[in-house]
């Protein structure tokens, strides 16, 4: 049995995210902590991040590769089963499963504001770095309401 469990092996419960089960002890709730800090962004887990990004950076080039038309046509019925189809009880085990899941209730039918044949109405084209300061910023979470405990002049 390995040291950390699966994210799918977790348990959550709505009030706690580490609730003792009966015959559980405190080492597995320790177990349960430690396999979460897997997930935060730090020094210990740059590899983690870079990999996980490149993951979903992949996942929308290659959709946007293989999308000829900005809209597939899917109605709200459609959608309505494929988001209701979607188990919040059951984590996914990984970042893969998880743009997996993306692909099927978001990805595939989302509208490409990108095409050269959608007309423009509210959303401007993206630029490149635009995309990459956004993944700057969500990265460093930088935050406008701390700039008295940033570096910079007095």
């Amino acid at each position: 049995m390995p040291l950390l469990p699966r994210v799918d092996e977790m348990y959550v419960d709505e009030n706690r995210v580490s609730q003792t089960l009966p015959g559980q002890d405190f080492g597995s709730r320790v177990e349960l902590a430690l396999a979460a800090t897997n997930h935060l962004f730090n020094t210990r887990n740059s590899n983690r991040y870079v990999a996980q990004v490149l993951q979903g950076v992949n996942a929308v080039a290659t959709k946007l590769d293989r999308t000829a038309r900005p809209f597939t046509g899917v109605g709200p019925a459609d959608m309505k089963a494929r988001i209701g189809a979607v188990d919040l009880d059951r984590p996914l085990p990984d970042t893969a499963a998880a743009l997996e899941e993306l692909e099927s209730v978001y990805l595939r039918d989302a509208i490409y504001f990108h095409d050269a044949k959608y007309a423009a109405h509210l959303n401007c084209p993206v630029v490149i770095p635009a995309l990459v300061g956004e993944a700057i910023l969500s990265a460093v979470n930088s935050s406008m309401d701390t700039w008295d405990q940033s570096a910079g002049p007095p």
